[in-house]
């Protein structure tokens, strides 16, 4: 009887899991290489020493870089749209990154 009970019991704890699983579908080639794209521009964005930023959060869709999030200057914001640019397979760049003005970097400095 213990042992139905806790056959039970386990399928009531794992049916939630498996529900949850059974929704999910196996990415597309497309799809990891989108991923696998963003996740190297981030890396570029990061080591890049006009840019070197982690407030830059790029979306990647097919041929289209979208960046959102903010620079220091405007030379960050050139650069930035530029390594975008520079990605294999990216057509356009929409970049709405904002601009940080000087006293924002630096509050309540004097």
């Amino acid at each position: 009887m213990f042992s139905s009970l806790r056959n039970y019991a386990l399928a009531a704890l794992c049916l939630p899991l498996l529900a949850a699983c059974a929704g999910q579908t196996t990415p597309t080639p497309e799809t990891l290489a989108l991923r696998q794209m963003c996740d190297e521009l981030k890396r570029e964005l990061f080591r890049d020493p006009v840019v070197r930023s982690f407030l830059i959060y790029p979306r990647c869709e097919p041929g289209v870089v979208t960046l959102n999030g903010s620079v220091r200057d405007y030379d960050g914001w050139e650069e930035a749209g530029r390594i975008a640019a520079g990605m294999p397979g990216v057509q356009r760049v929409q970049n709405n990154l904002r601009i940080l003005e000087e006293d924002s970097l630096y509050p309540n400095v004097e």
